[in-house]
Formats: structure tokens, sequence, C-alpha cells
């Protein structure tokens, strides 16, 4: 078994980057948990070994989900009521139909994971 001093995660896989974080604490690994920057791609998509397969209609199509989570963090940091921002950016999306039925959207905590709730934010 090997024990690196650090491992390095990009941001842009912000639960497995929590996950990996409570399993190194959690099982007392001497290693240092490094969330990198994401890396984008000049029409904003991430850099992915996934995002190589994509189609060009797939690829525009996941420029439009990236513009959506944008707009909504950056209304969100000034204020605006992030459950509403979850529903209404799913509704974009939903009518772009860029995403299949959606039973249900909100929000979640950054750190936990866990879903927020209007007397969160």
């Amino acid at each position: 078994i090997v024990e690196p001093s650090a491992v390095y995660f990009g941001q842009k896989d912000a639960e497995q980057c929590r996950v990996i974080t409570d399993l190194v604490k959690d099982l007392n690994f001497n290693t240092k948990m490094v969330v990198c920057e994401t890396v984008r791609e000049p029409d904003g998509l991430a850099m992915s070994s996934r995002n190589v397969h994509l189609t060009p209609e797939e690829r525009s199509s996941a420029g439009i989900i990236r513009r959506v989570l944008v707009e909504t963090e950056s209304l969100v940091a000034a204020g605006v009521s992030a459950p509403e921002l979850a529903s209404q950016a799913v509704e974009r999306l939903l009518a772009a139909s860029l995403v299949p039925a959606v039973d249900s959207a909100g929000t979640a905590d950054r750190e936990t994971g866990s879903r927020l709730s209007e007397d969160d934010h």
C-alpha cells in the first residue's frame, strides 16, 4: 500500500472531493487533499477525458448548462433565493430539452451535501 503525501482533485467534481476529503480524515491518512481549480476549454466546458467523447450537439448543450449554472451562481451571490433559482434553472434546462423530466431540484450545502431549506439561505 502506498501513502501519497498529497492527492489532487478538480473542483468540478465537488461531491467526489467532499467524499475523498472525509475519507482521508476519517481513516487518518497522512495525506494532504488539494482541490484544484477547474481548467476550462475556450467554450467554457471543463477539460475532461469524458468530454472528448461528446458530439458537437452534446458539447453545445453542455455549454448551455454551464451558462445556466454560472448565471444562477451570480444571482445567489447577489442575494436571490437559492431554492427559487434552482427551480428556475431546472425550468430553463427542461425548456431547452437539455435534461429529462425532473421530479425535484434543490440546493445542497457544499461541505456536507445536505439539502438546504429556505431558512438556510
